[in-house]
């Protein structure tokens, strides 16, 4: 088979797969989607369209109270079934000062409790067998980096707090591989890229 005609029968077959597809995906995030948006506008008009929620700065919080029960209804009678992905975390764990710097919230483990009620909250929300609820983990980032980035004149004064942001992380990320896996559901391993690459350094943390 020439590659022409492969190419044609793949094109045929996913738009066959497409247009028996039930479950729309709907992502809540902070900033990061303003960056996968773009990705999602580049997108062949073939594929199932996402729909985008949140803003800047979002927190698990602010997911809390905007994804009510109203909201979800609202969203069931436009899609039908939906899969909802919540992409969140960095700005309950850090918050923006001024020129664009960011801190660490402490105590942490206040930061955590709330993180994992908020977490809980959605998920008992979404009971409905029309919906689908998965959590993304939260991906490392640096403050220390961030800030450098920013113009900060003594950036290493960080240090630490990047430090316990990543133990912080790391207790969110595995509270969210237990949601999943209770929930039968799966999110790639973000981290483990992010690990093996530089560009850990300068994540977007996503609050501005």
């Amino acid at each position: 088979m020439s590659e022409k005609r492969l190419c044609k029968n793949v094109a045929k077959y996913r738009r066959a797969q497409i247009k028996n597809l039930q479950w729309t995906p709907v992502i809540i995030t902070d900033s990061k989607g303003k960056y996968l948006r773009s990705s999602d506008s580049r997108v062949d008009s073939t594929d199932i369209k996402l729909q985008w929620l949140g803003r800047s700065g979002f927190t698990t919080t602010d997911a809390v109270r905007f994804l009510t029960h109203d909201k979800l209804r609202s969203l069931l009678r436009h899609h039908g079934q939906i899969s909802l992905y919540v992409f969140l975390g960095t700005c309950d764990f850090t918050s923006k000062g001024s020129k664009r710097l960011i801190k660490l919230n402490k105590p942490t483990s206040q930061s955590l409790r709330k993180y994992f009620s908020n977490l809980e909250t959605l998920k008992l929300r979404c009971t409905s067998k029309r919906v689908r609820i998965t959590f993304f983990q939260c991906p490392y980032y640096s403050i220390q980096r961030w800030n450098k980035a920013q113009g900060h004149k003594t950036p290493s004064i960080f240090k630490d707090d990047d430090k316990t942001l990543t133990k912080v992380i790391n207790r969110a990320n595995a509270y969210i591989d237990r949601l999943n896996c209770e929930a039968s559901t799966y999110t790639p391993q973000l981290n483990q890229d992010f690990q093996r690459s530089r560009n850990i350094l300068v994540v977007n943390p996503g609050i501005h």
